[in-house]
């Protein structure tokens, strides 16, 4: 990669991350809260059984849990085929997970509740923004699809990174449907978790600049 285009990247990342800080500095407005209440309401409307038990399986791949598992095991999968700074990288996308609850406590607002927006199917504690699951699973899922645009070529590489992309947004719809977060807290979560990815991408690529000018062996 150039060093215009990590110019690019970098300012794309930069970008992000101050709509992420906007977002934080005004989420308690009673403008956002009406609407958020809104766009939640909406969703309490239709809920079948077989529709929220399947957003409590996609939800469930946002956790720290399942998307730790899956960076781990793709991470020693890379590692195996001697793609080692792509495995690294990977596991570090993880640490984005670092940053959720410091920033719920600091920002401190209240999860929806059952009495305002109407079914809640699972009851969480803590605080709503950010998102966590839009968190890890921008990060996570997010350097994975820069690894699969990198490695895979043609329809498979179309159909891998359409998937992960569509994984992402339906983990967020899941925490809205579910209860958990309004939308702010999802699109602060992919905001926050979309500029760590940048970062991380920056410095991948010029890590495997050095290795291939042998300044890393």
């Amino acid at each position: 990669m150039s060093d215009r285009q990590n110019i690019f990247l970098a300012a794309i990342g930069l970008f992000i991350l101050a709509l992420f800080i906007f977002l934080a500095s005004i989420i308690k407005e009673p403008v956002i809260t009406d609407l958020d209440i809104r766009i939640s309401r909406a969703f309490s409307f239709w809920r079948p059984v077989w529709l929220t038990t399947t957003f409590k399986f996609i939800t469930a791949f946002g956790s720290f849990a399942i998307a730790g598992l899956l960076a781990i095991v793709f991470s020693a999968i890379l590692w195996q085929q001697h793609k080692r700074v792509e495995a690294i990288f990977l596991m570090i996308s993880i640490a984005s997970v670092l940053m959720i609850d410091p920033l719920k406590s600091l920002i401190s607002r209240p999860r929806p509740d059952a009495a305002i927006i109407g079914f809640v199917p699972i009851e969480m504690g803590g605080f709503s923004f950010p998102s966590g699951h839009s968190v890890l699973s921008s990060s996570v899922y997010g350097f994975l699809l820069v690894i699969i645009i990198i490695d895979l070529r043609g329809r498979l590489r179309i159909a891998a990174a359409s998937f992960l992309l569509v994984s992402i947004i339906l983990i967020g719809l899941s925490r809205i449907y579910l209860g958990a977060h309004y939308l702010s807290d999802v699109i602060g979560g992919l905001f926050l978790g979309s500029a760590w990815c940048v970062f991380l991408t920056i410095l991948f690529f010029y890590i495997l600049k050095k290795k291939d000018h042998g300044h890393f062996q």
